[in-house]
């Protein structure tokens, strides 16, 4: 797993538009994990690799369109997954402080927050892409799976199938865990922001604090509910299957 793609105090993950998901069907399923920052806050290597672009997202570009993510970067990490290359997209970046080519550190500063390109204001699109060419736009996986939870926190994930073991898109899925409040994320919407090969999930919930966790959806006026424990510095795994 990596670290975190800003320094600590420089911002937060976005819970509302989480991959895969739509922000309540107001924008297109989500590539990547949003951060909200200001402008100009560093954004960071979340582990060793080699710079594969840093500039302007024209050419070659990493969205459906040239200058989709603005001043982008992306690194080729030094960490490979069952012998397939990851790389980290950095996208809307306000200033690229690296070239093309560059060998880079965990921690090592790539630019600062912006919102250049097609962006709502300042905050850090972050992305794993994975695959022999990073510019192919579905090549992504859910970000949350692949960082570090900060000390003391796990991280949730499973999936909502139907009676005949189908992932279900677009469907809420609340958890109520350890000392915090109700939240929710919602199960990736279309077959282009893909599951983990393995895992299969369709949502994830990073970082939740080490503790009991009840996840629960409702389908047709029926509750489903499962309970978990989250283990600190490691993966919990639910599905919820929806009655016919």
């Amino acid at each position: 797993m990596f670290g975190e793609p800003l320094p600590p105090g420089a911002g937060g993950l976005s819970t509302n538009y989480r991959y895969g998901m739509t922000w309540d069907g107001t924008l297109a399923p989500h590539h990547g994990s949003d951060y909200t920052s200001a402008l100009g806050q560093p954004v960071i290597a979340v582990g060793a690799g080699t710079v594969f672009y840093g500039g302007p997202d024209m050419g070659p570009f990493f969205g459906i369109k040239p200058d989709f993510y603005g001043n982008v970067v992306v690194i080729k990490l030094d960490t490979a997954w069952n012998e397939t290359d990851v790389y980290a997209l950095y996208g809307h970046l306000d200033t690229v402080l690296v070239q093309t080519g560059a060998a880079v550190s965990a921690g090592e500063v790539l630019g600062t927050v912006g919102e250049t390109g097609v962006a709502y204001g300042p905050h850090l699109h972050f992305e794993i892409r994975i695959g022999d060419d990073p510019t192919i736009y579905t090549r992504v996986r859910n970000p949350e799976l692949w960082l570090r939870p900060q000390p003391f926190h796990g991280v949730l994930a499973g999936r909502v199938v139907n009676a005949a073991g189908y992932l279900v898109p677009g469907q809420r899925v609340y958890y109520e865990c350890a000392n915090s409040r109700k939240r929710h994320v919602d199960t990736y919407w279309d077959i282009y922001t893909p599951s983990d090969r393995v895992l299969l999930e369709n949502f994830v919930a990073g970082n939740i604090l080490a503790g009991e966790c009840v996840v629960t959806t409702e389908w047709a006026g029926t509750r489903i509910e499962k309970t978990t424990r989250i283990e600190k510095g490691k993966l919990s795994f639910v599905v919820l299957t929806l009655p016919d």
